[in-house]
């Protein structure tokens, strides 16, 4: 009988000196699980606690268990994907596309004044990005969660500002002022529906079924963007007509 030491901790990596930390018992150790560190050794788990903490699949087979508080929200990131991927900046590339753009023209300047396509789309683009940032800021500030379908009609408003301000439409001789604010409005919206959906899988989900949960909205905001992008070809010949 070979001695032991009443002391060892028997998942210490250190060596006391006497036979149950030597080399031959440290490989006779079951290994600590690789994916949680800390956590107990894969051995003494239950395989069925592994796999349901990782996949997808069965978060998938248990749906019930999460889908009552997301599939609205995983249909508002949907149509916010969908707007966001017209106006980001998409419709605007193919409706203002000649080498320079009237900033003011008749009657309400006395002069046509315009500037070059592409100073327009920088400023668009900063007006987004900004839109986006305090979207994000400010819904970590909220309190209480909001369904992000609230958010989507702001981005409708926004939508509905640059549409009305292209040529040949009711606010057409202000469109390069109105546009970029259009596009605040929509990436504010955008901002907003993505971190109140992040806080509702954080705050309201298992944790089992996060990653099931995650995918899911995903793969519908995914899908969005693939509706908004086919829209644009005929949103283009509508905004044009």
């Amino acid at each position: 009988i070979r001695p032991t030491c009443k002391s060892c901790d028997p998942w210490s990596r250190s060596s006391c000196g006497w036979s149950c930390c030597s080399a031959e018992a440290a490989q006779r150790r079951p290994p600590r699980s690789p994916w949680v560190p800390g956590a107990a050794p894969a051995a003494e788990r239950s395989h069925r606690a592994i796999w349901k903490g990782r996949s997808v699949v069965m978060g998938l087979r248990e749906w019930t268990e999460w889908t009552p508080g997301m599939w609205s929200r995983c249909l508002a990131s949907l149509a916010d994907m969908a707007i966001l991927e017209v106006f980001s900046p998409g419709l605007l590339l193919f409706v203002y596309n000649t080498p320079r753009l009237s900033l003011l023209a008749p009657p309400v300047w006395l002069e046509t004044v315009s500037v070059p396509k592409d100073l327009f789309f920088v400023f668009y683009d900063l007006c987004t990005a900004a839109g986006s940032l305090v979207g994000r800021y400010t819904a970590y500030r909220i309190q209480r969660l909001v369904h992000p379908a609230w958010f989507v009609i702001l981005m409708i408003v926004g939508a509905a500002l640059i549409i009305v301000s292209t040529p040949g439409h009711y606010l057409g001789a202000f469109g390069l002022l109105l546009a970029p604010l259009g596009g605040f409005v929509v990436l504010l919206g955008d901002g907003l529906v993505y971190v109140m959906v992040c806080r509702f899988i954080d705050e309201h989900v298992p944790k089992a079924y996060s990653t099931a949960a995650l995918s899911c909205w995903l793969f519908t905001a995914d899908l969005g963007s693939n509706i908004g992008a086919n829209m644009i070809a005929y949103l283009r010949d509508w905004v044009s007509a």
